[in-house]
């Protein structure tokens, strides 16, 4: 997906590839108004969206507006406006001359990807970009890096070692959020994985099962790729709710951190939103 920012702030700009980066996007950028039409029109088959800023030098946003949405190679690209202005009369005249949603500056990064979602109807890649914030997280944390591909089984997996087969931690950037996430390896010949997050909001339109369970799929894979075993080995992700040991879990701001005690077997089958994968 290619997304035009259109804005005479190049830190704007700079701000908005950043937010959409875990998106797997291409984020084009224009200055002015003229650069963005100059843009537009050569790339138009291209481009899927415009981010485009109200008050610019040489051309307005609404001038732009009004001329992509006059042109027939370039009416049906959605287009989001953004800007400082926060009254009634001006989202009505952007919305009016055709603009698919209105964004109030500042806003942020979750505020953004909601719109460009909305915007492209971008379901496919909430999958993939979670998989590539896990596996950076992964590669952050054990320094090895992870590269199973959810598409391809053939992929030749990675074996930790034994001074990786204990106890890793840390947070998972994705869309806007940070996820505390906890992975614990039982040094064992029937080794356990478990996998817990939490983040401090909910994302918008997604309920936590459903964020969970698309977690679970992925994780699954990167648990498998990384201990070295084959599907077949593995039992199917079980949920479990309830409450995990005080003495094993703190909850910091809103987020999941575990200490460093040693787990056993029946610590580990206690109830909280985990998924346990257990090889037989």
């Amino acid at each position: 997906m290619k997304i035009l920012a259109v804005d005479d702030v190049r830190l704007i700009r700079t701000l908005i590839k950043q937010a959409t980066s875990s998106l797997e996007v291409t984020v084009l950028e224009a200055e002015n108004g003229v650069d963005a039409l100059r843009i537009l029109r050569g790339q138009h088959q291209d481009i899927d969206l415009v981010l485009l800023d109200w008050n610019m030098p040489k051309m307005n946003g609404m001038e732009v507006l009004v001329t992509i949405k006059q042109d027939s190679q370039l009416k049906d690209i959605p287009v989001i406006m953004t800007t400082t202005k926060n009254e009634r009369k001006s989202i009505i005249e952007a919305i009016q001359a055709g603009a698919s949603h209105y964004l109030t500056k500042p806003f942020t990064s979750q505020e953004l990807i909601k719109k460009i979602t909305d915007c492209t109807g971008a379901v496919e890649p909430f999958s993939r970009s979670l998989s590539i914030a896990i596996k950076e997280t992964l590669h952050q944390i054990t320094a090895k890096k992870i590269t199973y591909n959810l598409n391809d089984s053939e992929k030749k997996p990675h074996t930790l070692s034994s001074e990786e087969q204990s106890f890793i931690s840390g947070q998972i950037n994705f869309w806007g959020r940070e996820y505390g996430v906890g992975f614990i390896i039982i040094e064992k010949e029937s080794a356990a994985q478990v996998v817990s997050l939490q983040s401090q909001q909910p994302i918008e339109g997604i309920s936590d099962s459903n964020l969970l369970k698309g977690i679970s799929n992925i994780i699954s894979k990167i648990a498998l790729n990384a201990s070295g075993r084959t599907a077949s080995d593995v039992l199917t992700p079980v949920l479990m709710t309830g409450l995990i040991k005080e003495h094993s879990l703190a909850v910091m701001n809103n987020h999941l951190s575990f200490t460093s005690h040693t787990f056993t077997i029946e610590e580990i089958n206690v109830t909280m939103k985990l998924y346990l994968f257990i090889s037989r």
